[in-house]
């Protein structure tokens, strides 16, 4: 989020190829950790402040001390942290 926050405020933000991730960030829910799979492209990786397996991610979401998570990975572990972090 830091990079984000160094952007200019005047100028757009172009994200490829994950807009969904894009919209969250253009939110700037800088309380939110982002947690990223390794499969991800590295231009997403780098904005991550974890990196790991599906299961090293919903482990560290469950010892977190945040609550709101911005995930990058395959779709089934939103469910997954869904049904083990209601």
């Amino acid at each position: 989020m830091d990079l984000v926050n160094q952007l200019p405020g005047d100028r757009p933000i172009l994200f490829a190829p994950d807009q969904n991730l894009g919209r969250w960030v253009q939110l700037k829910h800088q309380e939110a950790q982002v947690l990223a799979h390794p499969e991800c492209q590295q231009h997403l990786l780098d904005l991550a402040d974890f990196i790991g397996s599906t299961s090293a991610l919903l482990l560290q979401a469950e010892q977190s001390a945040a609550s709101t998570f911005i995930v990058q990975g395959e779709p089934g572990i939103s469910q997954q942290m869904g049904l083990k972090l209601p």
